[in-house]
């Protein structure tokens, strides 16, 4: 063979193992790129049986075939209720897919449409997030299927693993804590109540917080004077707002004499307090919260808020000579 036959083959041996290198593509949605084997299974089949001769160990990203986009889309449906042929999908670029190493199990992301004959009822019931599933199978099992909610993600929809490995990031909107007072049904037909800024005294009726640190609470302000047990004359609560620099006050210890004041922000930790809390301070004299509020320039009805909240209970000191009045009904 002479040198210039030579050269145009070992010309094309470049050329096939650059093109075999681009046939191996990230999949859909994906920050990252793998060749690992994914579990495969008959097209029609919801079930998955791994193939590969090379299970991977490791937390990462897998290729999101043809053949796994159909598993998808046949797990959806059957998570409905529906025949497939009312889906359509999954959606360009809305497919994440990828192994978790520490649950040895494979997760994927996948969102869907309807087909035109597909009935009302199941358009409804693909609102907010509905139409978008969160899958997990191990291998030789079957998907199981969740849906993404309104925001997605939020902290416990995925692991953060794959949060990370994925590039997603939580929503500002998304909720970690909220809770209910058994009191709280005491406020139906109650009125919503303005009050000008200034610290008061009174219980919490509910609360919600969110990733971002923003939230809001219901507080029912009572009058608190002397050495008298608090109590609410006024019958009427407030919708506070906070935000991620409102400070708190959370007293620990097993008695007054060993209490001692944690400062920081309206956070997890903070949460879990108020919720483990609100049974007590809805009954007990002498526990609840002392929370300044502040009203917002230009602040018309419902928009007064927080700025700094103080825990007490029946095992913390509590203020000498308080002097808490509620805003008149």
């Amino acid at each position: 063979m002479n040198r210039s036959c030579r050269a145009l083959l070992a010309g094309l041996t470049v050329l096939v193992i650059v093109l075999a290198g681009c046939s191996s593509s990230k999949h859909e949605g994906s920050p990252a790129t793998s060749t690992t084997s994914a579990p495969s299974a008959a097209t029609t089949s919801v079930s998955t049986t791994s193939t590969s001769t090379t299970v991977p160990r490791a937390t990462q990203n897998l290729l999101a075939t043809p053949q796994l986009k159909t598993q998808l889309l046949a797990a959806f449906a059957q998570s409905k209720g529906y025949p497939q042929t009312y889906f359509q999908g999954p959606a360009s670029g809305s497919v994440y897919y990828a192994y978790l190493g520490s649950t040895d199990s494979y997760w994927a992301l996948a969102s869907f449409s309807l087909a035109p004959d597909a009935p009302e009822q199941l358009a409804v019931d693909m609102q907010d997030g509905g139409g978008s599933g969160i899958f997990t199978v191990s291998s030789g099992g079957s998907w199981d299927v969740r849906y993404q909610g309104v925001p997605f993600p939020c902290p416990g929809d995925l692991p953060s693993a794959l949060v990370m490995l994925w590039g997603l990031q939580y929503g500002a909107g998304c909720q970690i804590a909220s809770a209910n007072s058994p009191a709280r049904a005491s406020i139906r037909g109650l009125p919503v109540l303005t009050i000008p800024s200034r610290t008061y005294f009174g219980t919490i009726l509910y609360f919600g917080l969110q990733y971002d640190g923003s939230g809001d609470m219901l507080f029912e302000p009572e009058t608190w004077q002397g050495n008298s047990p608090p109590a609410s004359h006024s019958r009427q609560y407030v919708d506070l707002d906070w935000g991620s620099s409102v400070q708190t006050g959370l007293w620990v210890g097993s008695s007054p004499a060993s209490s001692h004041e944690v400062i920081g922000p309206f956070d997890q930790t903070f949460a879990n307090a108020v919720t483990k809390a609100m049974v007590p301070f809805a009954s007990e004299p002498y526990s609840g919260y002392v929370v300044t509020v502040t009203n917002p320039a230009g602040c018309q009805g419902s928009c007064s808020m927080a700025t700094d909240i103080v825990q007490y209970g029946p095992d913390t000191p509590t203020p000498p000579n308080p002097d808490y009045t509620e805003p008149p009904g």
